[in-house]
């Protein structure tokens, strides 16, 4: 038998998704692995060290795992900004004007970019072997926020071991790639999720993903079929702002309010983000991820409703205050207004 793409005979213990992990009895007195590197990985591990006799973390290679905090300050404060985005490679569709201030800005962001690195490194206790190779925001795709499990690794309440499980096998037995062979009560397998939408019509579903990606307009509507619409599926670093403003677009879309490109200049559009993302987030091939580039999605949205896209008088303030939910709290007003005319 294979479970998760591991062979299995005759293993008396369980193996589970994370999904799964949801009752701290399922680990309790028993010899827990915990397979991959992800926010996930690390949260199970954590949780299972406090109940289980063992709690030991296999994976293949490291993510970046970023504090909650950066010297005091939120996370989001510090780097779910307008001049934070600029670390990162252009936006897909950024202005010369976005583009020559990058230019001009290079040595700024060079340091900014080397004190995040810095700056991580020292506050998130990462030891030495699950530091990763590239830096921080090179993996932007697979980092996650929370360092719990540092601490953790740290008291000796928990093990690691870089290596992979080749397979399930015996009565408890875990054997890796290395060679190692590790008992085992109960195996979560935390090594990611196959989003699917499945509970559309078969047809439809043909209509909206294509090739093992979503062909959404803007992450939220599908060209061919403009009676239904996507929320969420533009995950980014603020999920709760970006999903509420796509709502706002998808509900003007509903209300006639949207003036909207025919579907082969939808389709153009796509491919277009398609190729972008392909290249910065090449680890997310499903396509529905925008990550740190929170206001330039945002941007998009707003521009579309015809809303004011600045939210802030100054200049200072619109670059280096954090992107929050009341920056957008007038929206609602402002949609109405603009109809009202």
């Amino acid at each position: 038998m294979i479970i998760g793409g591991l062979p299995m005979e005759n293993f008396e213990g369980k193996v589970i998704h994370s999904s799964q992990f949801t009752d701290r009895e399922l680990v309790r007195n028993k010899k827990v692995i915990v397979a991959g590197a992800g926010k996930s990985a690390l949260d199970c591990a954590a949780f299972a060290a406090e109940y289980a006799a063992s709690s030991t973390l296999v994976f293949r290679k490291p993510h970046w795992m970023i504090p909650r905090y950066l010297h005091g300050k939120r996370l989001d404060y510090i780097l779910f900004n307008r001049f934070s985005e600029q670390i990162f490679p252009a936006y897909h569709n950024a202005s010369r004007i976005k583009r020559m201030f990058r230019k001009v800005a290079a040595p700024l962001l060079w340091v900014w970019r080397k004190a995040v690195n810095i700056i991580v490194i020292r506050q998130a206790g990462i030891p030495h072997s699950m530091k990763p190779k590239v830096p921080v925001i090179s993996g932007i795709e697979n980092n996650g926020i929370g360092t719990e499990f540092y601490e953790i690794l740290q008291k000796g309440h928990a093990e690691i071991r870089q290596a992979t499980i080749e397979s399930i096998s015996g009565k408890n037995r875990i054997v890796l790639n290395t060679g190692e062979q590790l008992e085992a009560d109960l195996v979560i397998l935390a090594t990611g999720w196959r989003q699917t939408i499945s509970f559309l019509d078969e047809k439809l579903q043909k209509k909206i993903r294509k090739n093992g990606w979503f062909q959404l307009y803007r992450h939220i509507l599908p060209p061919l079929e403009r009676d239904m619409g996507f929320i969420g599926y533009a995950s980014s670093g603020n999920a709760p702002l970006t999903s509420e403003i796509s709502a706002h677009w998808l509900s003007q879309h509903f209300r006639g309010e949207l003036e909207l490109p025919d579907p082969s200049e939808m389709m153009q559009e796509i491919n277009k983000v398609r190729s972008w993302t392909q290249k910065v987030f090449p680890r997310r091939n499903d396509g529905y991820f925008i990550g740190a580039y929170i206001g330039s999605y945002i941007d998009e949205l707003m521009n579309d409703m015809g809303l004011e896209t600045r939210r802030n008088r100054g200049l200072i303030s619109e670059y280096f205050r954090p992107l929050w939910a009341k920056r957008y709290k007038n929206v609602t007003d402002e949609r109405n207004n603009n109809h009202k005319r």
